[in-house]
């Protein structure tokens, strides 16, 4: 191993300050100077406590982290792959190290969007954590529900992931500060699905308990900033616009700030903002900022994530926004073929999409190609929500409307519930 300048391998002060140099690096978000390090510490244990030893696999785990940090996923996940049968072997599948590898590829799955490949992992680190602390009473329970519970949120399952999420929020409630940033993203994530139910009342209030926690942590937080938005659309959609615009604005002056001193360095702020341009009809700015957040999503997940597939989803409707139909159509077909690709099943994304996709092609004239479209639309929506289901209903309506226009039949059954509506 080639040594850093004042550095011995059987120097241990030198050792412990090179991990406390590490530890201040990672603290202070410096990790391109912090990887070199651990990667010399990880050459060191290797050397001296050889490949198979704990203390090797702790510092693939650290480095794993690091790359977490800088959504360099596949790097993590191969870490993570290396650190898991070592722990196994070394201290059985019962004990927390072994655990949070397993939860760790399990997460590291997920955010490349490996769904089906993803779920064994963090059902098993559920499993492994539950038998670990008796009862169920612990944070590492929590986090373990909660990464399912995001999993099954992004494969539609929205039933399943609020009754984990609602468990995950409890112990927390019990383990943890009232303040702690896990409890917050727990009622976050919560105020997310009773938006997508329209439960106005308990999104409100969910957004509310998190907000004070991260808005607690700084002005330009980026999560309080994306609840402070996600809370002015609540009102804006019951039209209680006295208190959805001074939010929206309060947002815009925020991320705003940031961008002039070239700090909005978070996909999720740079979202936001453009999102927030895409409202007040900006709309030059807000497809700068897409197209920059496409560039970025591209060389960290991938052209066929579904992150990058929703973003070229909100891309296609800011042209479609603008009449630029030819120009939508693209994105649409692009973002479709992505998600369709990774859920071998049903999913509401990619309902969505099909209406949405539809209404740029009518607006070209194809008129032929759009009934199929919302049918096929109407019947993902059923078989995922049932016929009663306000999105299926709005959606059977757009499809037999849009049959009627064209001077098409419609299927006669849809045609008739339309009627007796």
């Amino acid at each position: 191993m080639g040594n850093m300048v004042g550095f011995q391998e059987t120097d241990i002060d030198n050792l412990a300050h090179l991990k406390a140099l590490v530890n201040q690096y990672i603290q202070q978000e410096r990790y391109a100077e912090a990887e070199p390090l651990l990667i010399q510490l990880l050459r060191h244990f290797e050397t001296t406590q050889g490949t198979q030893h704990n203390d090797t696999a702790s510092c693939m785990n650290y480095l794993a982290g690091i790359y977490d940090r800088q959504a360099r996923y596949a790097e993590s996940e191969a870490l993570y792959r290396k650190t898991f049968p070592i722990f196994h072997r070394n201290l059985g599948i019962e004990h927390p190290y072994t655990a949070t590898s397993q939860h760790n590829i399990g997460v590291a799955c997920y955010r490349q969007g490996n769904y089906a490949e993803a779920e064994p992992f963090l059902m098993g680190a559920l499993e492994s954590y539950r038998a670990i602390y008796e009862g169920g009473d612990h944070a590492f329970v929590a986090t373990a529900l909660h990464s399912l519970a995001e999993l099954r949120r992004a494969q539609g399952a929205m039933e399943e992931a609020c009754v984990l999420h609602k468990e995950a929020l409890a112990i927390r409630l019990r383990v943890l500060a009232p303040q702690h940033l896990d409890t917050a993203n727990s009622y976050r994530h919560l105020a997310e699905i009773a938006l997508e139910r329209q439960d106005y009342a308990i999104a409100e209030a969910h957004y509310r308990s998190a907000l004070g926690t991260y808005e607690a942590r700084g002005r330009y937080h980026a999560r309080a900033l994306e609840c402070l938005s996600a809370l002015a659309q609540v009102y804006e959609i019951q039209g209680i616009f006295t208190l959805s615009e001074p939010l929206y604005q309060q947002v815009q002056v925020r991320l705003e700030e940031q961008l002039y001193n070239d700090q909005l360095n978070t996909v999720s702020g740079l979202n936001t903002l453009a999102e927030l341009y895409k409202r007040f009809g900006r709309f030059d700015e807000a497809e700068s900022l897409f197209l920059s957040l496409f560039a970025i999503l591209t060389q960290q997940r991938g052209e066929a994530h579904p992150d990058t597939a929703r973003l070229l989803s909100n891309i296609g409707h800011l042209y479609a926004l603008q009449s630029r139909f030819y120009e939508a159509e693209p994105f649409y077909v692009q973002a479709l073929e992505a998600l369709e690709a990774h859920f071998s099943e049903d999913h509401p994304d990619i309902a969505t999409l099909l209406e949405q996709l539809g209404e740029v092609v009518l607006a070209q004239g194809r008129r032929e190609e759009v009934s199929a479209l919302l049918l096929r639309s109407f019947e993902m929506r059923t078989r995922l929500n049932g016929r009663q289901n306000a999105e299926t209903v709005a959606t059977r309506d757009h499809y037999v409307l849009a049959a009627l226009q064209m001077n098409q039949n419609p299927n006669p059954l849809l045609h008739a519930l339309y009627l007796a509506r």
